[in-house]
């Protein structure tokens, strides 16, 4: 029954620790259309300082967003296209 319960504590810690990293706290490089640099920045940050989103229906493209190359995300590794942010 002890085996269970530490069990069930460490998944839960476990559990918690991941899901409090989240894509919007990861930096991205922030390119224009024609990869001109803009700036380093969050998803939510850029989204929240252009007012442009990922919504890509009947939207412009503004901004691509690419992995930092000290990015730790295993699922994507550093200088790949992550977002891609319009206007409306």
């Amino acid at each position: 029954m002890k085996k269970i319960k530490f069990s069930a504590l460490a998944l839960g810690i476990i559990l918690t620790v991941a899901s409090s990293f989240t894509v919007k706290d990861t930096i991205y490089q922030w390119f224009t259309p024609s990869l001109t640099y803009i700036e380093a920045n969050t998803l939510a940050d850029e989204e929240t300082a252009t007012g442009y989103d990922t919504n890509s229906v009947n939207g412009t493209l503004q901004e691509k967003g690419y992995t930092d190359k000290t990015n730790t995300n295993p699922i994507q590794p550093a200088g790949t296209l992550a977002f891609q942010l319009y206007s409306h």
